[in-house]
Formats: structure tokens, C-alpha cells, sequence
């Protein structure tokens, strides 16, 4: 099998018609794909699982992130408490994420929480945040947080690129399908 799962068969997709030769298959229950002429390409993936997040999985820089969800009107995900972590975590596949706390304060929505779940020092990695003290190169420019595989928060370097978690409008907890 290679890197992306078979072609659902015309019988088990939804397959929408556009001009140019485009079409969007959806392949059960959480991948999305475009398929132009006959050249098969993942469009990314979008998962509405949970009131409050999206996962989008196409890796972006944190401002890149950022202004792809002010493009629909919201924003990266704010996190205020350990039932939203637990609801990133859940969503996020394992994957290291970006939310939208910069410079260990400031929330991308300009909202204010008191939460917070930084990785406390565990042999060989350091207490975060920590500004890139103990990533080669990286002294002083880590002002962007990313939630890790074990929900713990990190700073990043903010040119970095990792899929990202937006806030959902909607409260629809079903899978939704964008086309940008």
C-alpha cells in the first residue's frame, strides 16, 4: 500500500463535479482528496470532531496558521482549560500542533486564560517555555506555542511548520468538507 489509500470505488464516494477536471472524493470517515484530470492529489485533511476544534492537517508556519483561519472568520485555538486539551489531543492524531498562544501570553483571539500546560523538565529535554535556550540556533526566537503527542506545550520557532487547531463557529461535530 503506498503513502495514501486506494481510490474509494465510484459506488462508496462522494464525488463532486467541478469544471477543469476536478473532483473531491472523500474517503471514510476523515480524508479529503482532489483529483485533477488524472493526477490524484490530497487536498488536506479536515476533521469537526468536538464543539470547540478543527485540526486542519496541512503543515503551515503559526503565522501562516493563523491567517488561514481568519480567512473563515475564527481564529487558532485558544485553550483555557484541561477538557479543551484533552479535546486538541483527542483531534490532533498524535501530531504536534499549533494553538494560538505567542510569547507565552498573548492569545491569538485576544482572550485571556490562566491555563496552562508546559512541559515540565524531563531528562534530556528542558522545563519549557524556553525560548530555544537548548535547540541549537534557535536562542531567542521560539515565540510561538505548539501542543506536543503528550498534550504538553512547547515554544517553537514561529517559522517552523506544523499542522494547527482552529476554533470552530459552528458546534456541528461532523466532518466537514473545505475547498480553497
Amino acid at each position: 500500500m503506498g503513502r495514501f489509500p486506494a481510490l474509494p470505488s465510484a459506488n462508496s464516494s462522494a464525488t463532486i463535479s467541478k469544471p477543469s477536471c476536478l473532483n473531491l472524493f472523500m474517503h471514510f470517515p476523515q480524508l479529503y482528496f482532489y483529483f485533477i484530470c488524472d493526477h490524484f492529489i490530497p487536498l488536506f485533511i479536515l476533521l469537526y470532531l468536538g464543539e470547540n476544534f478543527v485540526w486542519i492537517s496541512e503543515f503551515k508556519t503559526w503565522s501562516e496558521a493563523q491567517s488561514f483561519c481568519r480567512m473563515f472568520h475564527t481564529d487558532l485555538a485558544s485553550v483555557r482549560n484541561e477538557t479543551e486539551l484533552q479535546d486538541i489531543l483527542r483531534i490532533s492524531n498524535g501530531s504536534t500542533v499549533w494553538i494560538g498562544l505567542y510569547r507565552k501570553r498573548l492569545w491569538s483571539d485576544q482572550s485571556s486564560s490562566t491555563f496552562t500546560y508546559w512541559r515540565p523538565q524531563i531528562m534530556p529535554e528542558s522545563a519549557e517555555p524556553d525560548n530555544g535556550e537548548k535547540s541549537p540556533g534557535q536562542l531567542g526566537n521560539e515565540h510561538c506555542t505548539a501542543v506536543d503527542h503528550s498534550g504538553y506545550w512547547k515554544d517553537e520557532n514561529c517559522l517552523s511548520s506544523f499542522p494547527f487547531i482552529l476554533k470552530s463557529n459552528s458546534g456541528d461535530k461532523s466532518a466537514k468538507i473545505l475547498l480553497i
